[in-house]
């Protein structure tokens, strides 16, 4: 089937319409958990229907829509996330975990359904960020994502795996250069995977502060 888009744009506005698609379907994943309650019976088998949707939509949607599945590559890595994340949030609302406040109110659990990072509440309300935090975001998401982009540039010319060439130009070989590379190769792309993480979460930060709630700290894990 031909492409509906021109070769060099179609990726982009792939993501774009998977991510427009995936908003449509969180909202109402909200309404519909927030109209079943507290109950397993309903709330385990619409969590699993979620967690299973992307992957049943892909082809169908990919065929009409005229993409590649590399085309639908980030697209698809950010709806099954978005998607994964609202089968867990079903099932932490069927076991009793969800914040109390953060299902007072429709309008209050279409937020909280759709965050990326968990907002914070007290005493069943919802905590407002504190004057300049969302400055102190914004500059974060421009250093992470200045780090991200020199990193990627610097292992990218060696197929994001730098360190055998590194082995070669310091002349180790053998059985220690095998092992410097395994380590290396694992090293650099735990480094990457770190970057990208970091900055997705500050991401998801800065869109929970613009709505005026005080996200959790995403690089931090919460005391029991």
């Amino acid at each position: 089937m031909p492409s509906l888009l021109l070769p060099d744009a179609q990726p982009v506005l792939t993501a774009l319409a998977i991510l427009a698609l995936t908003a449509t379907c969180r909202f109402g994943f909200a309404v519909v958990t927030r109209l079943l309650g507290t109950s397993k019976l309903l709330l385990w088998p619409a969590a699993g229907a979620m967690a299973a949707l992307p992957f049943v939509l892909r082809d169908p949607l990919l065929a009409w829509w005229g993409g590649t599945y590399a085309d639908a590559q980030l697209g698809s890595f950010l709806a099954a996330t978005a998607f994964a994340w609202c089968f867990f949030r079903a099932i932490e609302r069927s076991v009793g975990t969800t914040p109390v406040g953060a299902a007072a109110s429709l309008a209050e659990w279409i937020f909280y359904m759709s965050a990326d990072v968990d907002p914070r509440y007290r005493d069943g309300k919802p905590l407002r960020p504190p004057p300049g935090k969302l400055r102190s975001q914004l500059a974060k998401l421009c250093a992470t994502y200045a780090a991200t982009a020199a990193f990627v540039s610097a292992i990218e010319p060696f197929g994001f795996r730098p360190t055998a060439a590194v082995c070669e130009a310091c002349g180790v070989s053998g059985p220690l250069a095998a092992a410097l590379v395994r380590v290396g190769d694992n090293l650099s792309g735990t480094v990457l995977i770190y970057l990208f993480l970091s900055l997705l979460l500050t991401l998801g930060s800065i869109l929970v502060l613009a709505q005026g709630h005080d996200p959790i700290d995403g690089g931090v894990t919460p005391s029991p």
